[in-house]
């Protein structure tokens, strides 16, 4: 468990638990108490990274409760931020105090040229700062002070080191464990503007076309997250957000696959990406909107009643999306998780498959993959289960079974069916 903290953050380095409205290209000092969010902050227009030297002051004035932070530097004026905060109620009696810093996965050098720390009220409680030991007992007549203050004064210098190093270990763990669950490489940027087509998206607007997220605007929930409505007015058109939860079981790997993959391949039976977003913590895909939602609505939850000219049309839209990506792209793709809920549906009731997130690229020569075995239960091929082999097969077993649910109205798999209808 970590004790109570009080710090002043000089940051360069941008983390998902940093404030909305600081980007990736800000820097800023603030104010953090028993978090890594800071409280309260400004935006740090000097670039220390550039090798400038910079004064900061921290006080603290125990009558009004004011924790003041100036940063100054000859040429860029003087950052100012104020925090009201009773440290008698935040704190311990007993504190320590140091620096610390941590760099995530980068390197970067900041000299601390010199410091000082002054106190017009500090006391020492020598009974509790200093073990009783024979020691410590002067000959009669002499001064003990300069000896119990030296004492006291290495004891909390090996311990306020020992606090920074555990807190420095700590933060480092938190940044590495946060950047491997959400954190994106800038490289990646790269890699998916090389596809045609989608473009990456500011998280600025995003949040506007989909008005904050509201839950009005949500058209659904799965186990990657949410999917909202929204309307871009630089394209004049509504679409459709999948915004990966931070608890998403898919993840940073998924949400990779997904762009790679579909900013790559064209068919008028595909989903088309218009967009992604990797911005505050968020992962974000931007899709055109399908009026109709997905298959599943209308054969399994009443949405509407499809006749037999419709859901043929739809069967023949998924074959012919399954043939393509199979046999007609550069690479074959393995889908890995054909099923009626990632069948989108246009205004023309056109199929549309969706959701790459499983999807792998091979060679059409090699016709299978090993793999984690991965899909939906109901959809997935026996042997796929056993072997955890991905292929084409398999991926045509899950076209079988969504044929069959598109012929019958029943899901693969009913928990709650009678005996009877188990059998059928």
């Amino acid at each position: 468990m970590i004790k109570p903290f009080v710090a002043v953050e000089f940051d360069t380095l941008w983390n998902i638990w940093d404030p909305a409205n600081i980007s990736q290209y800000d820097y800023h000092v603030g104010i953090n108490v028993n978090s890594l969010s800071s409280l309260k902050f400004k935006k740090w227009s000097i670039n220390i990274t550039q090798g400038t030297n910079c004064q900061a002051r921290i006080k603290y004035d125990n009558v009004s409760k004011n924790l003041t932070v100036s940063v100054t530097d000859i040429g860029y004026g003087v950052i100012e931020l104020d925090y009201i905060i009773d440290l008698r109620r935040v704190l311990p009696e007993w504190v320590m105090f140091g620096f610390t810093g941590a760099t995530g996965g980068r390197f970067e050098k900041i000299t601390i040229k010199s410091w000082t720390f002054n106190s017009s009220s500090l006391q020492v409680d020598e009974k509790k700062a200093i073990p009783p030991t024979t020691m410590l007992y002067p000959a009669k007549g002499t001064n003990n002070t300069g000896l119990i203050v030296g004492l006291v004064a290495g004891i909390l210098v090996v311990l306020s080191f020992l606090g920074i190093c555990a807190f420095c270990l700590w933060r480092k763990k938190i940044k590495r464990d946060v950047v491997e669950m959400h954190g994106v490489d800038e490289n990646m940027n790269k890699v998916f503007e090389m596809g045609t087509g989608p473009k990456r998206f500011s998280y600025d607007k995003v949040f506007q076309a989909t008005a904050g997220f509201v839950e009005a605007n949500k058209l659904g929930e799965g186990g990657f997250g949410g999917v909202f409505k929204g309307f871009l007015n630089d394209l004049g058109t509504y679409v459709a957000v999948k915004r990966l939860s931070k608890t998403s079981e898919q993840g940073i790997k998924e949400y990779e696959s997904e762009v790679k993959i579909i900013s790559q391949v064209r068919h008028k039976n595909l989903v088309e990406l218009k967009g992604w977003c990797h911005e505050n913590g968020e992962l974000l895909l931007v899709y055109d909107f399908m009026e109709n939602g997905s298959l599943d609505l209308h054969l399994l939850k009443g949405k509407s009643l499809l006749t037999w000219s419709t859901r043929y049309k739809i069967a023949r839209g998924l074959a012919s999306a399954l043939q393509y990506l199979h046999h007609e792209w550069e690479q074959c793709v393995l889908h890995r998780d054909i099923k009626s809920s990632n069948v989108m549906l246009d205004k023309d009731f056109n199929a549309k498959l969706g959701d790459f997130g499983l999807a792998r690229f091979i060679e059409h020569e090699k016709g299978f993959k090993t793999t984690i075995c991965a899909g939906t239960l109901g959809y997935l091929a026996p042997e796929c289960q056993v072997t955890g082999k991905a292929s084409r097969e398999s991926d045509v077993f899950s076209f079988g079974v969504v044929a069959l649910e598109i012929a019958c109205g029943r899901k693969p798999i009913e928990h709650n069916a009678v005996e009877k209808q188990k059998q059928k």
